[in-house]
């Protein structure tokens, strides 16, 4: 299961942090509150239900 999060929670980070970067042109404060989306970000993609297909199991 971590497996699957981890791609996931890796892309939330590289798209917050590579959104914040244009924004610290504008505001440098405001980039870094920014970097508060990646609790929620992660929260989220960590609890998020997935449904999981079952494995095949041995047939009689």
């Amino acid at each position: 299961m971590a497996r699957r999060r981890f791609p996931a929670q890796l892309g939330s980070s590289v798209l917050v942090f590579g959104l914040s970067v244009p924004l610290a042109f504008v505001n440098t404060e405001a980039a870094m509150w920014f970097w508060l989306a990646l609790i929620p970000a992660h929260y989220l993609l960590g609890h998020h239900p997935r449904r999981v297909p079952p494995r095949p199991g041995p047939t009689p």
